[in-house]
C-alpha cells in the first residue's frame, strides 16, 4: 500500500505554505533519498546549519516521507535531543550511497499526489500542469528528473533544517557502535 496520501496529509498539517515545488521535492526525496544531496562541501554546510539551528523540542524529529524507509531528520529538534552533528552527518553520509528507487517509482508517486490532489484540493489543476510543464522541460534538456529547492513561500514560513536519512543507515551505523563498544 501507498502511504503517500498519509505522509501529504501530515506535511499539510505540520507546515504552512506548502507549493506544488515542496510536494515534489517531498516525492522526490522520498524515492531517491540524499545521493544527490552529498558533494564535499557537505560535512561544512550540515555543521554551519546546525551550529545555527536554534534547539526546538516542540518540532517532530523525524518525519517519514515514503515507503522506502526515508526521514527527514530536522536539526532543530534534533539538536534539542542532545544529537551530535557528527553523527547526523555519518546517517546522512551513508544513506547517500544507498541507492533507492526509479523514475518509474516517482512517477507512480506524482500520480498518486495527483489523485489526492482531487480529493483534498491542495492545489489548484493549473498550479500543478503550470509546475509539469517547467519540470518537463528540465526534463526534456537532462533526461533526468531535475532537483529543486524548497519554494520561497515554503523557506519564509518553515525555516526547513533537516537531512534526508535511509533508516537503514542509521540501524547499520548504530549496530556498528554497539558491537565496537
Amino acid at each position: 500500500m501507498n502511504s503517500l496520501p498519509i505522509i501529504l496529509e501530515e506535511q499539510f498539517k505540520l507546515y504552512k505554505d506548502i507549493q506544488v515545488q515542496d510536494v515534489y521535492k517531498l516525492i522526490y526525496q522520498g524515492i531517491f533519498g540524499c545521493e544527490h544531496a552529498v558533494d564535499e562541501k557537505s560535512r561544512e554546510r550540515l555543521y554551519e546549519e546546525f551550529e545555527m539551528a536554534e534547539p526546538n523540542e516542540k518540532e517532530k524529529v523525524t518525519e517519514k516521507i515514503s515507503d522506502f524507509l526515508i526521514y527527514r531528520i530536522n536539526i532543530r529538534p534534533y539538536k534539542a535531543l542532545e544529537g551530535e552533528k557528527e553523527t547526523l552527518f555519518e546517517w546522512f553520509y551513508e544513506s547517500s550511497k544507498m541507492k533507492e528507487g526509479t523514475i518509474k517509482e516517482f512517477l507512480i508517486n506524482w500520480k498518486v499526489f495527483r489523485l489526492v490532489n482531487e480529493h483534498k484540493h491542495y492545489f489548484l489543476d493549473k498550479e500543478i500542469k503550470d509546475f509539469e510543464k517547467i519540470i518537463k522541460q528540465e526534463y526534456s534538456k537532462r533526461k533526468q528528473l531535475p532537483l529543486v529547492h524548497h519554494s520561497e513561500e515554503y523557506r519564509k514560513a518553515n525555516n526547513p533544517s533537516y537531512r534526508v536519512i535511509n533508516y537503514m543507515a542509521l540501524h547499520e551505523h548504530m549496530k556498528r557502535n554497539m558491537t565496537s563498544q
